[in-house]
């Protein structure tokens, strides 16, 4: 009987190291399935937000394509925005004549005044011709001076 209970006495102690071999064991597995729930918590929270930013991105891509058509027709422009850039050397010069313009703004007065003289300038010229007689016939009576004038008829 002693023999059994010396035998029963190793199996209930290697049982109990046993057991604690288990639950050292359970504890360790539980540990790493808690790090694995935390390691596939951070993954699902990385997918959505990549899921997130991929639809941001979509969005953004369609409204890429939409900017198509008006890029198209801005691209078509590129003559007109050539001739244009070729202007600007013609354009710098005329900036160039500003003070010949701010001058001849000026002559406004200058010109108003000689437009009002017209009246005068037109009954000038119309004495031209009586003035040509005139001196015709001063002419005339300073060549000879015992002749009759002929010029006061």
């Amino acid at each position: 009987m002693r023999t059994v209970l010396i035998a029963l006495g190793i199996v209930l102690s290697m049982g109990s190291f046993a057991g604690c071999s288990v639950a050292t064991t359970v504890k360790q597995n539980t540990d790493a399935i808690g790090r694995t729930n935390a390691t596939v918590a951070d993954n699902t929270m990385a997918v959505r937000e990549s899921t997130g930013a991929l639809g941001s991105l979509a969005k953004d891509i369609e409204r890429s394509t939409e900017l198509q058509e008006p890029l198209r027709r801005l691209a078509n422009l590129d003559s007109v925005f050539r001739q244009l850039a070729a202007l600007d050397e013609p354009l710098r010069q005329v900036t160039e004549l500003k003070p010949a313009i701010e001058d001849a703004a000026r002559l406004k007065t200058d010109l108003q005044t000689i437009v009002n003289l017209r009246p005068t300038l037109v009954a000038l010229a119309e004495l031209r011709g009586p003035l040509r007689d005139l001196t015709r016939c001063a002419r005339t009576s300073s060549r000879s001076p015992r002749s009759p004038s002929r010029c006061g008829n």
